[in-house]
């Protein structure tokens, strides 16, 4: 079992109780623990890592929309991923290359330096940014 469903079981089993829906506290043993964080190091670090080689990249940019195209070269450069590419406007970028921007969860800022490949395709780029049809663009209003 991961950690996440048993996180998630936990939370179920805890509100089915806290809301009455059961008379008792469910028990769950031992065997239903989250595993130690040496644990999980240990079998991340038993997987294989998922990197894409400087040819794959180029041919995804090179059969990419505009910005798909912008999007791998964010993810490549800045190891922005969809939500990052949703949040960020034309105000995070400044004029000598940098996107500054605070962290959404911790408020730590977060600067990466653009390439020159990643800063020529933000500009052409236009605003158009849509969670309701799941269409992320890269810039929304500021």
């Amino acid at each position: 079992m991961t950690n996440n469903f048993i996180i998630r079981t936990k939370a179920f089993i805890n509100y089915a109780y806290d809301h009455e829906l059961v008379d008792v506290p469910i028990r769950t043993g031992t065997a239903f623990k989250r595993a130690s964080r040496k644990r999980q190091r240990i079998e991340r670090a038993k997987k294989p890592k998922k990197f894409f080689e400087a040819a794959e990249v180029r041919e995804l940019v090179s059969k990419a929309t505009e910005v798909m195209t912008s999007m791998i070269l964010l993810g490549v450069n800045c190891g922005y991923g969809n939500a990052d590419c949703a949040r960020l406007t034309k105000s995070m970028i400044t004029a000598d290359g940098w996107i500054v921007e605070p962290r959404e969860k911790t408020g730590v800022l977060r600067m990466a330096k653009l390439w020159p490949e990643t800063a020529s395709i933000l500009p052409p780029v236009t605003p158009s940014l849509s969670m309701a049809t799941g269409c992320l663009s890269i810039y929304r209003a500021a």
